[in-house]
């Protein structure tokens, strides 16, 4: 029996936000992480102690980190983003956050969505080359 491997996509299909959890696979397996995160970023995702926040991908980089906070009935969501992004990534974010949110916390009775900015540097896609 031969299994084939399905197509892989072309390189300018986007791959749409990803939240990733602490100490995400994603983040802890790579050899070069330079394929996903930026150096200037690396302190902000990985901590002197060992930590390694949850963070967000967006068309397949970290382009931020994020808190999740419950108190009561309200469900708080915090994201730090690296870059400054356009208003239709924020807005990619913000959906996908809100459905974060609801997942994580559906007993809540309220819903915050906080996107801060981090950096004052516009979002920019690797190259592929």
């Amino acid at each position: 029996m031969i299994c084939r491997m399905p197509p892989r996509p072309s390189a300018d299909t986007p791959a749409g936000i990803r939240f990733l959890g602490e100490f995400d696979n994603i983040l802890l397996s790579h050899a070069n992480r330079n394929r996903i995160l930026r150096d200037e970023d690396r302190k902000q995702v990985f901590t002197r102690n060992g930590l390694v926040r949850p963070t967000i991908l967006l068309d397949g980089f970290v382009r931020g980190t994020w808190q999740l906070q419950q108190k009561s009935k309200t469900a708080t969501l915090t994201i730090a983003a690296f870059q400054l992004c356009s208003d239709s990534e924020r807005q990619a974010i913000a959906e996908e956050g809100m459905k974060l949110l609801r997942f994580a916390a559906p007993d809540a009775d309220a819903y915050h969505l906080i996107v801060n900015s981090i950096a004052t540097e516009p979002c920019r896609k690797k190259s592929t080359t």
